[in-house]
């Protein structure tokens, strides 16, 4: 097992979608400090102390507001890694149409 601290910090979220207000408020803010998005309600960034701080903070907002949240820390291989430094996956193109997954070989 790795002694290091884990590289990143993954934000699990599911909102009611009673208040479209919250959920507009939230995403803003986790754009604007920088995360990434992986899917509805899956956000990341690289693990620090102020990467936590926001997701905390955040996920306050989402528990205020009858959600549910999560914040995981993990590892990943290097072709992940490379990818979420990124903000965006390799398999996309540029205009968001999807290409096959390297790995699993459907978009």
């Amino acid at each position: 097992m790795n002694s290091k601290a884990p590289a990143w910090l993954l934000l699990i979220t599911n909102l009611p979608g009673r208040n479209p207000t919250l959920r507009m408020r939230i995403w803003r803010a986790l754009k604007t400090a920088g995360a990434g998005l992986l899917k509805d309600g899956v956000y990341v960034l690289p693990n620090s102390a102020a990467s936590r701080r926001v997701f905390e903070e955040q996920g306050g907002e989402i528990k205020a507001g009858g959600g549910f949240v999560q914040i995981v820390s993990f590892y990943v291989k290097r072709f992940f890694e490379d990818c979420l430094s990124a903000h965006c996956c390799p398999w996309r193109r540029p205009s968001g149409r999807a290409r096959p997954h390297p790995l699993r070989g459907r978009a």
